[in-house]
């Protein structure tokens, strides 16, 4: 009888009863917890003048989305980044996410800063919507649907990706396509189909393919473990990722082709098995003694830095703590852990929590091995994404480590080459086609999330069974009270002063908020275990529809406590008030470039911003996030980034921009800078930044000037300089110090001398690295490039002489001369006048789809060929006279592409369309009978 609901004692309580039972069976319940837990945690972040304040929210992707709305805005297609590098590729930076229709919208339609806000807000309650809708697919009732949509959407892992919007985009569109491909595998139709393919489609668009590359593994598990498997279904998924492909083959064609001439592909060694053939078909002396399984044993030789970029951002073990105790690592701003030597710094979000009912449920759905097939694919599946998101950790490391720890040697998990070997990150990325593309192994706490919440969705509907409650009770006193003592402890040792061993100063605000974010968190987890306990014990049996009402309420007050210290909202404001510190350069500008179109361009050389005493609010962080010049913010102002990585650079530039150690100094490629027309130097005053800018701060001295050999950086006088103070009542120290670069090039300039070498290929590593060097820094052999040009051609002959290939026009100018007239992103025109023949030399990057039209005396413009200069830049022969030439960006790829991709969306909302209509008839049809 103990199994069995036990009635109310009373008319009221019948009552209140039947009016939760009513609610709990609504449609309406979803969407007022999903709205609830919303308001709860974003209730100051929709304002007109606020911002995530916080990482790649703050600094990345708000002047990136703006350029991507300007350039939609202009009637243009946003293909070409002009502001980064001299220009690089703007569509073809998957993060700028250019044609991902609900970042251009909400970008056009509302401020910056705000529109950032709601579209991570938006998706992240599709993400939770989407983990509803596949939990009530697989028959859970809607309580028990709504904890698994909350503890999917804002949990840890997919709430704090605010700070890094693809992926809180890429988490929606994950579930979705689960979703999709779980219905087509049970016999679903032509939507089902549609779904997947439009969810992994957009999941490129967004800038996070990654996730969608999870969406394909987690159904191929689901496949493999289905009973009566058929081979249809397998086939029905992949040509639903086909038909993904083609709905975003624009998107991949433009990424692929950028991504080809990144640092990304400077690998020699092969990334997996798949670039084995390629490594094998490269010379000898390219290989440099290196096997072609080295990286496959964990032997990491020189020259493998993208191999490692592949397991940054681990599961660091000590975290998994974090699923019942948020907070664990400390904050944002302070991780003990790190400072204990117990963790690397690189850490993926403040907290991992998904709520004390998410973790009770989804550990007791893991111990108690439910019978129904669903909850055994749930649970494989998070025991899989958590063991792939160790990343470095494989099985040789985790031996390592366990080795380290049962002898004394250290607790620390810090990777060391080969660690990776076994894991199972290490085995995707070796043996999956292309995985070894992606980074970051946390990602899967992801796919992690969705399969705990679906888990515990089951656990929710099988509260009615007292055994289930039972142990949910007992767990959840456990893990209440070893928060409680552990909480306790930490306290009295802070009382005692006996925090011997923790590594922070607690005198210092930012450790102290760290210690007792720790602290806060143990007691909030302590209480909300303690809730469930409650929950638990007082039900009975009673109504076990009434049970799982406290239980979603109890989670969405607890996400809503735990989570909300981790959501920094700031106004925009702070930003633009910090940049404005920057609006008197576009009146410094050297006159040896104040010419050279609207943008001008620094160099930055900051690093992480640091908080002064006077700057602990977070507004004050944010202006001198600004103040700094932090990720893209100069771009706001017209400033053009110089020997800046970004998210992705070519691999000309990473090698150019790297400096040099010359008698135990650091020499920066100042000269590359100087060709790049780069006005300013931004130096944060930081110690160890300062020493580091000697040679930015220094003029070269006539005899550099003329292109006498003086050792590799500038020996001359300091160059002007001023500091930037935070604002006025803070004048010192200054947070950082612009530097004018008096000895700059102009952008566009008249070239008379050049030598001719031919042009270089992936096989000739040694030349390209050579030519590299001789542009970056003065060599013996080509001591001048202020005057000379390196040009890259087929053919020295068609150059030589200038005069026998192009005539004239009329009287030649007296001297030479160049006007920029119009400066687009993707069209630069300039007035030439050569006093005799010789080059237009631009310092905007080259690229095989920029062209050139000359129009000399007036004439027809006719195309001429586009050569490298300097390997970097681009040039065009020119005869003496007064010319007109257009440089214009038409991407061929995406020529190419466009008309595809339209016409796959064009199929698609037709075939849409047309199963809507098939379908009515049916449904009228069984309303009639």
């Amino acid at each position: 009888m103990a199994n069995h609901p036990r009635m109310p004692d009373s008319l009221p309580a019948a009552w209140v009863v039947s009016a939760v039972g009513g609610f709990a069976g609504s449609v309406w319940f979803f969407p007022v917890v999903l709205a609830a837990t919303v308001a709860g945690l974003f209730f100051d972040a929709v304002g007109a003048d606020c911002v995530f304040a916080y990482r790649d929210a703050l600094h990345f992707y708000p002047p990136l989305y703006r350029l991507v709305r300007e350039e939609w805005l202009s009637g243009r297609v946003p293909l070409w980044n002009p502001l980064l590098n001299c220009g690089q590729p703007l569509a073809g930076m998957g993060t700028a996410g250019a044609f991902y229709p609900p970042q251009v919208l909400l970008t056009m339609l509302l401020p910056d800063g705000v529109s950032l806000n709601v579209y991570c807000i938006l998706h992240l309650a599709f993400a939770a919507t989407g983990a509803y809708v596949l939990s009530r697919h697989q028959s859970c009732s809607r309580p028990a649907a709504t904890v698994a949509g909350l503890a999917y959407g804002f949990c840890g892992s997919v709430l704090l990706q605010i700070y890094n919007p693809i992926y809180a985009a890429g988490a929606a569109w994950l579930v979705w396509g689960v979703y999709g491909g779980l219905r087509l595998l049970g016999g679903g139709g032509v939507r089902d189909f549609l779904l997947l393919a439009v969810s992994l489609a957009m999941s490129v668009y967004c800038g996070d393919p990654q996730s969608g590359y999870h969406v394909g593994l987690v159904l191929g598990l689901y496949w493999l473990t289905m009973p009566g498997r058929s081979w249809r279904g397998l086939a029905l998924l992949a040509m639903a990722g086909a038909a993904g492909a083609m709905l975003a083959l624009v998107q991949v064609a433009v990424t692929a082709e950028f991504m080809r001439d990144t640092t990304r592909a400077m690998d020699v060694v092969p990334l997996s098995i798949w670039d084995v053939p390629q490594f094998l078909a490269r010379p000898a002396k390219v290989r440099q003694g290196v096997q072609w399984y080295d990286l496959f044993i964990g032997r990491t030789p020189v020259g493998a830095d993208q191999y490692r970029t592949l397991y940054g951002f681990p599961l660091q073990l000590h975290r998994l703590g974090e699923f019942f105790w948020p907070g664990m690592s400390g904050s944002s701003f302070g991780r003990w852990t790190v400072s204990a030597g117990l963790a690397s710094p690189d850490w993926w979000v403040a907290s991992l929590y998904a709520g004390s009912v998410t973790a009770l449920a989804s550990m007791i759905g893991m111990m108690r091995g439910h019978r129904d097939r669903v909850s055994q694919t749930w649970r494989l599946v998070l025991l899989l994404a958590i063991l792939a998101g160790l990343g470095s950790c494989g099985l040789v490391g985790m031996t390592r480590w366990l080795i380290q720890a049962f002898t004394g040697r250290g607790l620390a998990h810090h990777y060391q080459p080969g660690d990776e070997v076994g894991g199972l990150y290490w085995l995707l990325a070796t043996f999956a086609p292309g995985y070894a593309g992606f980074r970051y192994p946390v990602k899967w706490m992801t796919v992690a999330a969705l399969a705990a919440g679906q888990l515990a969705a089951s656990v929710m509907d099988s509260l009615d069974a007292a055994d289930v409650r039972r142990s949910m009770k007992r767990l959840a006193m456990c893990v209440a009270a070893v928060q409680v003592v552990a909480s306790v402890a930490l306290i009295a040792a802070y009382g005692f002063n006996r925090l011997d061993f923790w590594p922070e100063d607690l005198s210092q605000p930012r450790q102290a908020d760290g210690f007792w974010r720790v602290v806060a968190g143990g007691m909030h987890g302590a209480i909300a275990a303690a809730g469930v306990a409650v929950a638990a014990g007082w039900m009975r049996g009673g109504s076990a529809v009434s049970l799982r009402v406290v239980m979603t309420a109890l989670l969405a007050v607890d996400l809503a406590i735990a989570n909300r210290p981790d959501i920094l909202v700031a106004p925009w404001s702070a930003v633009t008030a910090g940049l404005a510190s920057f609006a008197s350069l576009a009146h410094e500008r050297p006159l040896a470039a104040a010419s050279g179109g609207a943008h001008f361009r620094i160099h930055r050389l900051a690093g992480s911003t640091f908080v002064e005493e006077f700057s602990q609010s977070l507004p004050d962080k944010v202006r001198q996030t600004a103040v700094c010049l932090t990720g893209n913010l100069p771009w706001i102002i017209g400033c053009g980034l110089v020997g800046d990585g970004g998210t992705a650079i070519s691999r000309d530039n990473e090698v150019l921009r790297t400096a040099r150690i010359e008698s135990g100094k650091t020499v920066v490629p100042r000269r590359f800078f100087d060709l790049a027309s780069t006005e300013f130097f931004v130096i944060t005053n930081l110690a160890t930044e300062v020493a580091a800018s000697e040679a930015l701060r220094r003029d070269w001295t006539e005899a550099q000037r003329v292109g006498v050999y003086a050792g590799l950086a500038p020996i001359g006088g300091d160059l002007p300089a001023f500091g930037v103070a935070f604002d006025d009542e803070h004048p010192d120290p200054p947070l950082v110090f612009v530097c004018r670069n008096d000895s700059v090039l102009p952008r566009a300039r008249i070239i008379h001398e050049f030598a001719i070498v031919p042009p270089l290929t992936a096989d000739q590593r040694d030349r390209w690295l050579k030519m590299l060097e001789r542009v970056a820094f003065p060599a013996d052999d080509m001591p001048n490039l202020r005057s000379v040009a390196i040009i890259e051609a087929d053919d020295a002959a068609l150059f030589v002489p200038a005069s026998a290939q192009l005539s004239p026009a009329g009287t030649p100018p007296k001297s030479d001369r160049c006007t920029m007239i119009i400066d687009e992103p993707q069209r630069v025109v300039i007035d030439a006048d050569l006093a005799e023949p010789g080059f237009l030399y631009l310092a905007d990057s080259f690229h095989a789809d920029w062209t050139a039209a000359v129009a000399t005396a007036g004439a027809r413009p006719r195309l001429t060929q586009t050569v490298r200069a300097n390997r970097v830049h681009r040039a065009v022969q020119l005869p003496a006279g007064s010319h007109r030439v257009e440089f214009r960006y038409q991407s061929r790829t995406f020529s190419r592409t466009a008309a595809a991709t339209v016409t796959a969306w064009i199929i698609a909302t037709g075939v849409f369309v047309w199963s809507r209509r098939r379908s009515r008839p049916a449904r009228g049809a069984g309303a009639a009978s």
